[in-house]
């Protein structure tokens, strides 16, 4: 069965390599919204106290995010995406900012044993955590994990690192601001369930999607033929590259929940493109085998 991901991909040649580390800051977001305001909104929502475990990864070669999770016998630990770690790649790599600058020190990377680093198979299990060698005591109160399965339907935001650009254009690299996060919101339109048992080869499910319409629907909804075709709010963005690892977010009846992980994309993150999160609420058992003072609400 060929998931709404992989037809897009074979539409529009998926880049699995979009999301794949680099400077600059995040989100691609309205063309309305961008001659209006420029970045102000994506800024401010970023730095919504609700967001305050965002953590900047920052490595010799390449940049990331990612988002505290709690602490544990005196150590920090990140969540993140685990294509930020390719193959002998150690947590020492990046160092683990805080959003008031604050430095701390990668001591251990924990991969998902069902990540295989493919992203065009294992999106839903593109997960990390990095256990860091000092407590984190500057991103704000312990988040939450989200342990429901409601995710579709509800509003979703995301916030990163990563490059930044406006719809027509996608994601431009010549738009710089200092490595300052920037957020976006997305209406959950389609949710992959994980496929089991698990395939040898092709899509493993297990993650959820965004895309990015245009102001006048004039395109189709690549991910629900009877979906959205035009933008949930002025804050309507997708990912872009450097976004990879970091949380999003969705508010539950029992407050805010990180959700997913950025993860995956389509094209340049442009109209019409989609973005992809692996599903925290799938692999809960895993979290708290690496770190069991992880929070879970539903």
């Amino acid at each position: 069965m060929t998931s709404c991901k992989q037809l897009i991909s074979a539409l529009i040649i998926c880049a699995a390599t979009f999301l794949a580390v680099s400077p600059s800051s995040a989100v691609i977001i309205l063309d309305s919204t961008f001659k209006k305001s420029g970045f102000k909104l994506a800024e401010m929502l970023a730095l919504a106290p609700q967001f305050a475990s965002l953590i900047f990864l920052e490595g010799d070669s390449s940049t990331g995010s990612g988002a505290w999770i709690g602490n544990y016998e005196g150590h920090g630990y990140v969540l993140t995406a685990a294509h930020m770690f390719p193959p002998d790649t150690e947590a020492a790599a990046y160092s683990y900012q805080t959003i008031d600058g604050t430095q701390y020190h990668g001591d251990t990377v924990f991969l998902h044993p069902l990540w295989n680093a493919n992203n065009d198979d294992r999106t839903g299990y593109d997960f990390a955590i990095v256990r860091l060698k000092e407590e984190v005591t500057s991103a704000g109160a312990q988040p939450a994990l989200y342990a429901g399965t409601a995710e579709k339907g509800m509003m979703l935001t995301f916030i990163g690192y990563g490059w930044r650009g406006h719809g027509t254009k996608g994601q431009d690299t010549t738009l710089d601001t200092g490595n300052r996060p920037a957020a976006g919101e997305g209406l959950i339109e389609s949710v992959v369930a994980a496929v089991e048992p698990l395939p040898a080869t092709g899509d493993a499910g297990n993650y959820f999607g965004i895309w990015l319409p245009k102001e006048d629907g004039s395109l189709a909804n690549p991910l629900d033929d009877h979906g959205i075709t035009k933008p949930v709010s002025a804050k309507s963005a997708i990912l872009g590259s450097g976004d990879s690892g970091g949380p999003a977010w969705i508010e539950t009846e029992n407050g805010w929940a990180i959700a997913g992980v950025n993860s995956d994309g389509s094209g340049n993150a442009a109209y019409g493109d989609a973005s992809w999160f692996p599903r925290v609420s799938q692999v809960g058992k895993w979290v708290t085998e690496v770190m069991p003072n992880a929070r879970f609400i539903k």
